[in-house]
């Protein structure tokens, strides 16, 4: 894979870890939260620790690569002027 992708990094375990602090923040933010607002961040939180579990990365088809971090990493990226 292409470091310089911005997919890289997400489909990464340095992107994963990154995904799963960013949930337990934000989860742990809603708690501080009033009223409904705990719902608007809990969203979120939850599907980043879901994507970040299931080694998903849902940004990847939107570069047309798919969609489980695996197949990701084994992917070769060839970009223009790449030799």
């Amino acid at each position: 894979m292409n470091p310089k992708h911005p997919i890289a990094c997400l489909a990464s375990t340095t992107g994963r870890i990154v995904r799963i602090a960013l949930a337990v923040v934000l989860v742990s933010f809603t708690f501080s939260l009033g009223a409904g607002w705990w719902l608007l961040l809990l969203v979120p939180a939850a599907l980043f620790l879901a994507t970040a579990a299931l080694d998903l990365c849902l940004l990847a088809p939107l570069f047309g690569l798919p969609l489980r971090g695996k197949e990701i990493a084994s992917c070769t990226l060839s970009q223009p002027g790449d030799q």
